[in-house]
């Protein structure tokens, strides 16, 4: 996606590497499922409505915890992951 792209260009000290590898063509579960444009404004709409600020949450950083936990999670369903 160029977006995604530009947008890792102009921020490589933060999100080199993290955004170009999406495949937002990528099919999942039985029906191989594909996330429409729809799907994602929809998403985006919703956490546009929600404040995601420290003052805001049950703790400080409570976005890098989910965020550290979701990374231990998927990172030991990938082949060949060490499951600490």
């Amino acid at each position: 996606m160029k977006a995604f792209a530009e947008l890792e260009e102009k921020n490589l000290g933060s999100l080199e590497g993290v955004l170009k590898p999406i495949d937002f063509n990528k099919t999942f579960g039985k029906n191989n499922k594909r996330i429409t444009d729809a799907d994602m404004v929809e998403l985006i709409a919703h956490f546009n409505k929600v404040v995601l600020t420290d003052d805001n949450l049950d703790f400080p950083d409570l976005l890098g915890s989910a965020y550290e936990y979701l990374i231990k999670y998927f990172a030991t369903e990938l082949p060949g992951a060490c499951a600490n």
